[in-house]
């Protein structure tokens, strides 16, 4: 009796499993039917965040093809010990300056603080267009690395879109 009573409470746990399992699944089918009623309702939304993904995906495209073959030119051995304390930095910066870049959209507006944004994010890539593929395109490049962490932990373009 007592393996029957044990297959019996085995039983059913797994089907209280499966239906909070199935609960799960309704919760977020219908959590994603919301955002694509928001969107649908919104595409100004849309637009910004496609924009945003596009954004920050041709950032680390540059970062990853050109920055790191140049650190491992000029930093040798080196170069992982460096880019992490670059990284390091750049989010204690990002963590530092979340709340007054959102204090500087509020008063300067949504868009200028997202244009902002939008232009320290890619400032790294530019001053290697500026400086070179060498050791002073390096070292102006890990400077804009640094301050493109300011608002990086803002909510600007979210902002934005609540504006849209």
């Amino acid at each position: 009796q007592d393996s029957t009573a044990t297959l019996c409470s085995d039983a059913s746990a797994i089907s209280g499993m499966a239906e909070m399992e199935q609960a799960d699944r309704g919760a977020e089918d219908s959590s994603n039917a919301s955002v694509y009623k928001v969107l649908r309702r919104n595409p100004e939304l849309a637009k910004a965040m496609l924009a945003s993904g596009l954004q920050r995906s041709a950032m680390m495209v540059s970062a990853v093809l050109g920055t790191q073959n140049l650190r491992a030119m000029v930093w040798g051995q080196h170069t992982a010990e460096y880019t992490a304390m670059l990284s390091m930095c750049m989010s204690v910066i990002a963590m530092g300056s979340a709340g007054m870049f959102g204090r500087f959209g509020d008063r300067s507006g949504r868009r200028v603080a997202a244009a902002l944004f939008g232009l320290s994010s890619f400032l790294p890539s530019w001053t290697l267009m500026a400086f070179g593929f060498n050791v002073a395109g390096l070292y102006a490049n890990s400077a804009a690395f640094l301050l493109s962490g300011i608002g990086f932990c803002s909510d600007a373009l979210l902002g934005l879109a609540k504006n849209v």
